[in-house]
């Protein structure tokens, strides 16, 4: 389990890297900042899930989760959302097995 969450760990963190690099080389190309960010690539991927965790997390946990903080979180760069993702897996396994 532990090296399965390790190699997730890596691949979005390299994910993350590579997609920062394709957003800067896009930017660079169109001499403009484009940033492609997590909500838009949801919703392109599946629109109705993106809605229905909306709907969710609005009805029955609670709005103010979903405006400031959810939404906050969809609309940040994916490349940064992913590497942060990766980097706060990996340090929290070296966290667990400095613990042992």
């Amino acid at each position: 389990m532990r090296r399965l969450l390790k190699s997730l760990g890596w691949a979005l963190a390299t994910l993350g890297i590579l997609l920062g690099s394709w957003d800067i080389a896009i930017s660079v190309w169109v001499d403009a900042i484009l940033l492609t960010d997590l909500g838009t690539v949801w919703h392109k991927l599946h629109a109705r899930s993106l809605l229905l965790i909306e709907s969710a997390i609005s009805r029955y946990m609670h709005p103010y989760l979903w405006n400031p903080i959810v939404l906050g979180i969809l609309l940040a760069p994916l490349a940064m959302v992913l590497l942060i993702m990766g980097l706060l897996i990996l340090v929290l396994l070296r966290l667990f097995d400095l613990q042992k």
